[in-house]
């Protein structure tokens, strides 16, 4: 059995939402319904996206010294205003998992 990081998760539940959504249905009702409303969709999608690129993060700066750490930070949080200012403007084209979603 192979053990998945937290990220992992999320676009794993994103990738088996019809099996989970039927899972629900039958063992809890009340959650299925976050499965079905369309809003919560591209929110799941978009939560994808950014623990992909927190996990792309985290592989790069295992095992680096202090100074390529930070360049690589630094870097992250450009992306992050970066997808802000995006999604400020309904433009989701930096954002691969909710750029297909919406599209």
């Amino acid at each position: 059995m192979r053990r998945l990081s937290r990220g992992n998760v999320v676009a794993r539940v994103f990738e088996l939402h019809v099996e989970v959504k039927t899972f629900l249905e039958a063992a809890k009702p009340e959650l299925a319904v976050h499965f079905q409303n369309g809003e919560f969709i591209p929110r799941r999608a978009y939560l994808v996206d950014i623990y992909q690129a927190l996990n792309q993060l985290n592989l790069k700066m295992k095992q680096k010294d202090i100074i390529q750490c930070a360049h690589f930070s630094n870097a992250f949080v450009e992306k992050l205003c970066n997808w802000k200012r995006k999604v400020g403007k309904v433009s989701l084209t930096c954002i691969t998992v909710s750029h297909v979603c919406v599209s």
